[in-house]
């Protein structure tokens, strides 16, 4: 019984102790927990820094691969081939002489139409509508496009005054989608024979048989030849006007001359308007070839008599007419040429493509066009395009590599996929070809260095910053002008340090080497802070050896400007605690601080700094002293005005904490005092004057602080219904000329009171006794 009982107690006492442990471990863990977790909340000092993984691997073989088949283009050509993008018209492909070529097709041809004798029966006539009036003496023959009429008011009538014909020729050109019209000319004489009845400006018959006198008119008989350019369908929208006259003369019956004949020719548009006119009918046209070439001829018979004129139009006609084209084979943008070749894969997971170096030679048989000079080659590899290119304006008649050493193209080799390569003409530029050119490549090359490797020795890289352990944090805070000392211990994962590695610190320009110290078991450098910049300074340190894992880290040294100390003397008296001080109105007040470095003892004055005076419209730059270590600025109060005016202070330097002061000064108005006064020319504060008489008062008006005569005051003399003012004979005093008629019999107190703006008042009281006037009377008696 007591066995078992023991038994138990021990049982309980396990239960107790497993119970207390798992707590403690529980509430440890929790704490820890959370310390990692504020740790990770509260500093920038986790994750952020590793820039980079580690890569595990070593080098076992390299291998450097020519990776095409028939870099010489030897036929066969294969296992070479071509494709194009865009127009294929505009290019071709062709082999010669152990070279591939691109050739871009070129072209310039002409275009002529004509109207002479021998080619006036293909001009055919034709009217737009049936409504027409049509010219009754005929409409061409032989030598042209002609027309005549006779329009007489006896037959027929107003009705036949405007008669018209059109003749039209239809022109084919080639698919003109794929030319351009570089240049164009055209020119048409156009001839007319009229009847003395033709009315014209200046004109005084109408008719001349039987006579009838030019009684009416409005814009007088007239003709127009003109040309166009149109779609086969003749549409209005699509037809343009490149050539037209209107007669003004013709028929003049003088004096002093007679005009019934001209010839010339017609005038046109300008030569782009004519292309412009040309290529928007092409652009409409089903097969952008063809377009419609319209004559025209039209005549205007005004009433010009009011029973019957008559108007003989003999002969109208286009005699002649040449349109030339000349246009050239258009290149468009975004057309694509190239060679090809798929090449084998790189497999395997152990392997790492090292290198990949292309390189061709490239011609051309003409200098390339000006007229595209974006045109290039470009390369893909794997479809996916090289960044440098080429311009085809840089390719020599004989072969040159297409660039010194050849493009690097490492990024585009991929792995466990076929290798393509396609070496491709760009044509950047729309443009107008006017001949062919050939480009040709030869001796291309693809060389692919690739390596094997194995898994590397685990390493890892504790960080000291001045002494302290940053391997976690990576980062320090230390102020500008000190040196950081910076020491990587650089180990495998057995903690044993490894020697003669390359430890190297980046982001100061050229990288710089650590230097190793075995006795220590260290890399270490110290640098300057002021090689780096107030703020976040991001280094990375690069740790590798061949068979050992590469580390790089990015650590964080924080520039702090130096700590400032700025205090304020005003007038020579220190304010940087209470920040006021008074002045009188009209004094100079001087304004000095001192700014200096509180990162060293003593306190060094801080030479070069800009310090600004804000607060009095623009800033003001306060004169450095060095010679008493200060800053100093001397200020006039009248350029404050009285009352408060709140100044500012800022301080600063590169490098060091900005400062700022506020302060205030109150200006205060000039003490002034009247100095004497005089009644009726004798100093004194009181006279006795009978009753209606003149009484002259003069005072001074001064300065306190200078006893300067204060002129352009406001002096008065005030009382019991009395206000004068008196008048300024500077510089000697004010004075006033009063009655005394407008005081009381007995004692007056009056106040003589000055002031002026920015001056404080200053007052005299004055006494001034009115005395009755003495009398008299005489008796008289019986008149003596």
């Amino acid at each position: 019984m007591m066995k078992k009982s023991y038994k138990t107690k021990r049982f309980s006492y396990f239960i107790i102790i497993t119970f207390a442990l798992l707590t403690n471990f529980f509430i440890v863990s929790f704490f820890i927990t959370q310390k990692v977790f504020d740790y990770n909340q509260n500093n920038e000092k986790n994750g952020i820094y590793d820039l980079a993984p580690k890569s595990q691997g070593v080098i076992q073989e390299s291998h450097t691969v020519e990776w095409l088949d028939n870099p010489t283009f030897s036929p066969p050509i294969d296992p070479w081939y071509n494709t194009t993008q865009g127009d294929a018209s505009d290019v071709n492909f062709s082999t010669s002489q152990d070279q591939a070529n691109y050739i871009i097709n070129g072209e310039k041809l002409t275009k002529e139409v004509i109207l002479n004798s021998t080619t006036q029966s293909e001009w055919r006539a034709f009217n737009r509508t049936e409504l027409v009036i049509l010219p009754n003496l005929g409409y061409g023959d032989g030598d042209g496009c002609y027309l005549g009429h006779d329009w007489n008011e006896d037959s027929g009538g107003q009705p036949y005054n405007t008669p018209r014909m059109h003749w039209r020729i239809n022109v084919s050109m080639p698919d003109m989608s794929d030319y351009i019209i570089t240049s164009a000319s055209f020119n048409a004489v156009i001839n007319a024979t009229v009847n003395q009845d033709i009315d014209t400006p200046g004109d005084t018959q109408a008719r001349w048989d039987p006579d009838r006198p030019l009684d009416q008119w409005v814009i007088y008989d007239y003709a127009q030849f003109y040309v166009e350019i149109s779609d086969l369908d003749i549409n209005e929208l699509n037809t343009y006007r490149i050539a037209f006259n209107q007669t003004r003369t013709l028929g003049n019956d003088g004096p002093p001359t007679t005009n019934y004949e001209m010839e010339g020719n017609i005038d046109i548009k300008t030569i782009q308007a004519i292309i412009d006119a040309i290529n928007n009918v092409l652009a409409v046209d089903p097969g952008h070839n063809n377009f419609t070439i319209v004559l025209g001829i039209s005549m205007y018979c005004e009433d010009n008599y009011g029973g019957n004129d008559r108007d003989q139009w003999e002969d109208l006609r286009f005699k002649s007419l040449n349109l030339t084209l000349t246009y050239e084979k258009k290149i468009d943008q975004n057309t694509e040429a190239s060679w090809n070749q798929e090449g084998n894969t790189i497999s395997g997971s152990n392997i790492d493509i090292i290198n990949a170096t292309l390189n061709f030679k490239y011609k051309i048989d003409k200098n390339w066009t000006i007229s595209s000079p974006n045109s290039e080659f470009r390369v893909y590899i794997n479809n996916r395009v090289h960044t440098e290119t080429v311009k085809l304006s840089n390719a020599n008649t004989s072969f040159q590599d297409i660039k010194v050493g050849g493009f690097d193209v490492t990024s585009l080799i991929l792995k466990d996929i076929n290798i393509s390569l396609s070496i491709q003409v760009y044509i950047a530029d729309t443009f107008a070809l006017n001949q062919t050119f050939m480009l040709s490549i030869d001796n291309a090359s693809l060389l692919i260095t690739y390596r094997e490797s194995i898994i590397e020795s685990e390493t890892k890289l504790d960080l000291f910053l001045e002494g302290l352990n940053k391997t976690l944090e990576k980062s320090i805070e230390v102020t500008m002008n000190n040196q950081v000392n910076i020491t990587a211990i650089y180990k495998d994962q057995a903690n044993i340090f490894i020697q003669n590695a390359s430890v190297q610190l980046g982001g100061l320009g050229a990288p710089k080497n650590l230097t190793e110290n075995i006795s220590l078991e260290h890399y270490n450098i110290t640098i300057h802070t002021s090689n780096l910049q107030i703020g976040n300074n991001f280094l990375t340190i690069f740790a590798s050896k061949k068979y050992y894992e590469s580390i790089e880290i990015l650590i964080n040294i924080k520039v702090l400007e130096r700590e400032t100390d700025l205090q304020l003397f005003l007038d020579s008296n220190n304010k940087t605690l209470d920040k006021s001080i008074q002045m009188i109105y009209g004094n100079s007040g001087n304004i000095t601080v001192t700014y200096k470095d509180k990162e060293l003892e003593p306190n060094i004055h801080i030479t070069g700094a800009v310090v600004n005076l804000t607060g009095l419209g623009s800033p003001e730059n306060l004169i450095e002293v060095p010679i008493l270590e200060h800053y100093t600025f001397i200020i006039n109060t009248a350029d404050l005005g009285l009352g408060n005016t709140f100044l500012t202070i800022d301080a600063q330097k590169e490098n060091y904490t900005s400062q700022s002061i506020r302060f205030k000064i109150e200006v205060l108005e000039r003490n002034s005092y009247i100095d004497k006064v005089f009644l009726n020319q004798t100093e004194s504060f009181g006279i006795e004057i009978p009753w209606n008489e003149t009484l002259n008062i003069a005072t001074t008006y001064n300065d306190s602080a200078t006893d300067i005569f204060i002129d352009n005051a406001l002096v008065q003399l005030t009382g019991i219904g009395i206000s004068e003012n008196f008048t300024e004979n500077n510089p000697f005093n004010y004075s006033l000329n009063f009655n005394s008629q407008n005081l009381e019999l007995g004692v007056n107190f009056l106040t003589i009171s000055a002031q002026k703006e920015n001056y404080t008042l200053a007052s005299r009281i004055i006494t001034i006794t009115v005395l009755e006037r003495t009398t008299y009377f005489d008796i008289y008696i019986n008149n003596s």
